[in-house]
């Protein structure tokens, strides 16, 4: 028996980039059942640019193990993530 344990990171394809970013999904099963959250920065503002940075998720398959980086739609965070002041 082997484990095989995948090392690249996958990000959506330019053809699947649009002006609004979809929810999260692993694009190898098509499913969002399997993902694991690692990373969430909500959308803020950068006055040091004078402009609104998108919000960024970080994520795995626990099905597949594969990774992945990608803007968020706007008002969407992880299920049960919560920020505390």
């Amino acid at each position: 028996m082997s484990l095989e344990i995948p090392h690249r990171m996958h990000s959506v394809r330019s053809s699947e980039r649009s002006s609004h970013p979809a929810k999260p999904r692993c694009h190898g099963c098509g499913s969002d059942a399997h993902l694991i959250y690692g990373s969430f920065v909500p959308a803020h503002y950068s006055p040091g640019i004078d402009r609104m940075i998108p919000s960024v998720v970080n994520y795995s398959c626990t099905r597949c193990g594969r990774n992945y980086t990608q803007h968020a739609p706007e008002g969407w965070a992880p299920p049960g993530w919560q920020w505390y002041d």
